[in-house]
């Protein structure tokens, strides 16, 4: 609770020392590999660091500083997950931000992969549909458009409302040199989230481990009740 709590906030090296600190007590806590490799994915996107780190890079750029930082959280967060993989095979959510990971390492092959297997334990709800969504965008990268169109296809059918999943058919659909099918996927997809019943699942990728933190929270405040 106090690793996502933090996260949260956008602490992440507190929610990093935390998670290091609970994972040495519980080295097979699926659930504390899942949520450190969750706060290192995040810091890692959004180029948030320890002070530390960033000083340790000597005289380097801020650019190739920002780029090794990068790499290196990232580096952290996959080897999270694959561990909390090890304890438990079945966590869809650890293969989705794998999945991602990858991706962003530039392993498109083992990101495939993953994206794939997340989806054969998650057909629906939203973790299918970031499922959808980022594989469409790994195969994009590989030049299989045909497969991504039809990933973005099924993330819209999940997520009529999603304008992420529109704006990626639409996307996929003009590198298809689909002019008229593009532009009326986009008109679909800001037509839907103009009166979007939910948010777009897209948004809250990056904190999804912590979307049941209040209920977390409940659950701790009624246990020390009794």
């Amino acid at each position: 609770m106090v690793v996502l709590s933090c996260q949260w906030d956008g602490c992440f090296e507190e929610a990093d020392r935390w998670a290091g600190d609970a994972i040495a007590i519980y080295p097979r806590d699926a659930d504390l590999l899942v949520a450190r490799g969750s706060v290192r994915e995040e810091a890692a996107t959004i180029g948030q660091f320890p002070a530390v780190d960033v000083l340790d890079r000597g005289r380097a750029s801020p650019e190739a500083v920002l780029a090794g930082l990068r790499k290196e959280w990232f580096g952290r967060a996959r080897r999270d997950f694959e561990d909390a993989l090890r304890v438990d095979p079945k966590l869809a959510l650890a293969r989705l931000r794998l999945g991602r990971v990858l991706w962003r390492l530039g392993e498109l092959d083992l990101a495939r992969e993953q994206l794939a297997a997340a989806l054969a334990s998650s057909s629906t709800g939203v973790q299918a549909y970031l499922a959808h969504l980022f594989l469409g965008r790994v195969q994009q990268d590989e030049g299989s458009l045909d497969e991504a169109v039809a990933e973005y296809r099924l993330a819209v059918e999940l997520h009529p409302s999603a304008l992420a999943a529109g704006v990626a058919l639409s996307s996929g659909l003009a590198l298809q040199g689909d002019a008229e099918a593009a532009r009326l996927a986009l008109r679909q997809g800001m037509r839907g989230a103009s009166r979007r019943p939910v948010r777009d699942p897209y948004w809250d990728y990056l904190v999804v481990n912590a979307a049941e933190l209040r209920d977390r929270l409940e659950d701790l405040y009624r246990e020390a009740l009794e």
